[in-house]
């Protein structure tokens, strides 16, 4: 499984195009974490409106983007993780072709 982080400020308006690659993603072993820094832009509640099966962390503060990709990787569950700006686009089988490749040649993947 692979766990994916996307760490957000301010970007309500690339979250639901972001999160839908994702989730469209061919390889579908995967976890989606969303952690907010404090934003106040209605991102949060976008999230948990339109992506129920997203895990959803609303801060209350901005714990920059090391506190946030800290807070992530300690919810993953994943043997991976992929840590992402709202503002990537991923092609669909962009992490099926990560996983892969980091299956292949495990010194990639340490």
């Amino acid at each position: 499984m692979i766990s994916i982080i996307v760490i957000n400020y301010k970007s309500k308006e690339l979250l639901e195009p972001c999160i839908q690659r994702i989730l469209q993603q061919t390889y579908m072993d995967r976890e989606v974490i969303f952690i907010d820094n404090d934003s106040k832009d209605g991102s949060c509640a976008l999230v948990q409106e339109k992506f129920p099966n997203v895990t959803a962390v609303c801060n209350s503060h901005n714990s920059g983007y090391g506190g946030a990709a800290d807070q992530g990787i300690k919810l993953a569950k994943g043997e991976y993780v992929m840590i992402m700006n709202p503002d990537v686009h991923l092609t669909p089988d962009y992490i099926e072709k990560c996983i892969a490749r980091m299956e292949e040649d495990k010194k990639i993947s340490v």
